[in-house]
């Protein structure tokens, strides 16, 4: 039983991994859950100093019965809720965040399933090293999305959206050259 033995071994590594992967889809997942959180919240306290404070600022009363300074520090207050809102779309980074929860969430999910189905001997359940693998293509993918949020200041599949546009171009452009060529 020697051969046996050697599994053993070889399972406990790669099952401490997993959980290891685990661990770290839940970090990233409490991490997204937090930023949608703080995104919702900071899209919320905006839209009250861009529209409320800016229909405030908009009736003759308010004009009339407040101080000039006032007025006009208020104004500021418009403005520049206005341009942190265009500038970088908390609403949209929020969406973006809950899409991250889901995804994440429905990776552990998929790599818990899986130990349940090797701790209970199905037959068909995935192998250590695709649940190790589809949990580490979810962290990837979350943090390239991530990636693409940071460099163009907004949400990933605005710069998908963008390079599949692109590359849609791109190959027009090809065909059309291939086309005209003798």
């Amino acid at each position: 039983m020697q051969g046996g033995f050697a599994d053993v071994q070889f399972v406990v590594p790669l099952r401490h991994h997993i959980i290891t992967r685990l661990h770290e889809a839940r970090e990233v997942l409490k991490v997204h859950a937090q930023r949608a959180k703080l995104y919702s919240w900071t899209s919320t306290i905006l839209t009250i100093g861009q529209y409320i404070v800016g229909a405030a600022l908009a009736s003759s009363f308010v004009q009339e019965s407040v101080s000039r300074p006032a007025i006009g520090s208020l104004g500021l207050v418009v403005l520049l809720a206005s341009a942190v809102q265009q500038r970088f779309r908390p609403d949209s980074a929020a969406r973006s965040a809950r899409r991250c929860v889901l995804q994440i969430g429905q990776v552990i999910r998929n790599a818990e399933d899986a130990l349940v189905a090797q701790d209970s001997g199905q037959t068909d359940a995935p192998s250590p090293n695709d649940i190790i693998a589809s949990l580490s293509n979810g962290i990837t993918s979350l943090e390239i999305v991530e990636l693409g949020d940071a460099d163009l200041g907004g949400s990933g599949t605005k710069a998908q959206s963008t390079q599949s546009a692109k590359n849609q171009k791109s190959k027009k452009v090809n065909s059309a050259q291939k086309s005209i060529q003798p």
